[in-house]
């Protein structure tokens, strides 16, 4: 009767000596036990079936070409194991030389159980499952990873030197952090950070967009090696946040273009909020927290100063998130995992009456270094926003009903602002269309807000004033006369058709609405003009 391959193999195991290579010459179902420190080449071929490996020999132990379709189990106190097996169940490393396992296979769940210290080693270009390392394993166990984990969990301290990927670091156990590479997630009970590189960073997750007077943006704000580390604070945690003496915080600053130094935030801004992961709104704008957070101090001291902030630098006019003191506990910020990362919305609103110009507000990550003092740490975000006049505010103003016939030009003399207003031809002038225009202008000094909205305006003498409320509630202009009986358009259409019918007849009405029409909004005179195509 013929040899079957698992009889051979098993042949070939009883023959070798330590130190030799056995190797598997067809695919076998078998549970096979190795009590030898050998070679093991599968020559390509599978076994189905759990491999166990337990020698007391002292040396090198390679496994290669091949699959285990199963567990792979090795207790081999004095040996060095260089694995590059596929294994499709766990692989048991409960005991091996310290300093010596090493992964070059792809897809292998690593567990680790060896009780008096190991060196894992994960090679470049090698991603691997899982490695978990057990409660029993109270050696020093080093995880050195070139490759990618996609988990590591620690039931038992790990130091993890860390220069490729890993996507996950779950547990209940320290984990001492160290490396290059970088960490996507923290689930360990405990804090995961790289002391050696601790970093933060911040990116903007959209542009500024205008609801009505207030700006509304997001930004995320983390970590790749994690930072803040040493005792926690004993600072509660709004948001989630641990609180540490040399965590992350935010330094934020707003300067008009052409100043040199910042502005204060309360020369600039009526209101300034943020928000972390839906968290509670903490409104920059009021004062001393009962719960220890920490107010802003808008460029200025706050009226209790066992809240002031002990972080601003002299001059700066910087307002901080993420910053917790008092006088129990002292400053502390915000701590994060490594792959930590966090969303925080903004919100602001600037002040009635601004400056016209561009402003910037500027957020930069920082980490405390001491009780009063913090460095920059990661690249600074910015938006910009830019206070026009009204009447720039509302020629860029977009109707979802209407469109403009004319093609409009703004310019502005120290007499005041002309809008004139080109056609294609004479008969635009008269027949409705330039005055839609204008009193789709006229409206939109009301409807782009820009948070200046004009009070009134005067023509002939008369003035009027915004009713949206009005019993006739128009899509464009609404601004009416005292009586609320007369709005400001069909005045200056009734004055242009009144010279229409004059002496001079409709070229005298062409020359008026080309000389234009002046009207006074808030003290300031705007002229519109309309004129053909020439």
């Amino acid at each position: 009767m013929p040899t079957t391959n698992a009889q051979q193999f098993e042949a070939d195991l009883k023959a070798a000596k330590n130190g030799d290579t056995v190797t598997l010459k067809g695919n076998i179902t078998k549970d096979i036990v190795i009590n030898k420190l050998i070679n093991l080449d599968l020559n390509g071929k599978t076994i189905t079936g759990n491999v166990t490996i337990n020698t007391p020999a002292k040396g090198t132990m390679n496994l290669k070409n091949g699959s285990i379709t199963g567990n792979l189990t090795v207790d081999a106190p004095q040996a060095t194991v260089n694995n590059e097996l596929t294994v499709s169940g766990n692989i048991n490393i409960n005991n091996v030389a310290y300093g010596t396992w090493n992964e070059r296979a792809n897809g292998n769940s690593l567990f680790v159980h060896d009780p008096d210290g190991i060196k894992v080693i994960i090679y470049p270009g090698v991603r691997v499952a899982a490695i978990a390392v057990a409660p029993e394993a109270v050696g020093n166990v080093t995880i050195t990873n070139n490759g990618t984990i996609e988990k590591v969990d620690a039931q038992a301290s790990v130091e993890l030197v860390n220069n490729g990927s890993v996507e996950e670091i779950a547990g209940n156990s320290e984990v001492k952090l160290s490396g290059t590479g970088t960490v996507d997630k923290v689930t360990n009970e405990k804090p995961v950070v790289n002391e050696s590189n601790q970093d933060a960073f911040l990116t903007k997750s959209g542009d500024l967009t205008l609801n009505q007077d207030r700006y509304e943006t997001s930004f995320k704000w983390g970590s790749n090696n994690g930072i803040g580390s040493g005792e926690k604070s004993a600072h509660t945690s709004p948001g989630g946040y641990n609180y540490f003496g040399n965590g992350a915080y935010l330094d934020i600053t707003v300067k008009k273009e052409g100043e040199s130094s910042n502005a204060k935030f309360d020369d600039v801004l009526s209101q300034l909020t943020l928000q972390t992961n839906g968290g509670a709104t903490d409104d920059i704008s009021g004062g001393a927290k009962t719960d220890g957070r920490q107010p802003a101090d808008w460029g200025k001291s706050t009226a209790n100063q066992s809240f002031a902030t002990k972080l601003k630098e002299s001059g700066s006019n910087a307002v901080f998130y993420g910053v917790r003191q008092n006088n129990t506990n002292g400053v502390a910020t915000v701590g994060f995992n490594a792959g930590e990362k966090r969303d925080v919305n903004l919100t602001f609103s600037p002040k009635d009456g601004l400056a016209e110009g561009t402003y910037t507000i500027t957020v930069q990550p920082k980490q405390q270094v001491s009780e009063t003092a913090g460095k920059n740490i990661g690249d600074a975000i910015t938006y910009t926003f830019s206070v026009n006049s009204i009447f720039e505010a509302a020629s860029t103003y977009t109707y979802q009903d209407y469109s403009y016939v004319g093609n409009s030009v703004l310019s502005k003399t120290q007499s005041g602002v002309t809008i004139e207003s080109t056609y294609s031809n004479g008969t635009q002038l008269l027949d409705g269309t330039a005055m839609n225009d204008m009193a789709r202008y006229l409206g939109a000094l009301q409807y782009a807000n820009n948070g200046r909205m004009p009070e009134s305006i005067v023509y002939n003498g008369n003035t009027y004033q915004w009713n949206p409320t009005s019993a006739v509630n128009l899509k464009g202009s609404n601004w009416y006369d005292s009586t609320n009986s007369k709005t400001l358009v069909s005045a200056i259409t009734a004055d242009i058709q009144a010279i229409g019918q004059g002496e001079g007849g409709q070229e005298a009405a062409i020359a008026k609405v080309n000389e234009g029409i002046t009207v006074s909004v808030d003290g300031v005179s705007l002229t519109l003009k309309s004129k053909a195509q020439q």
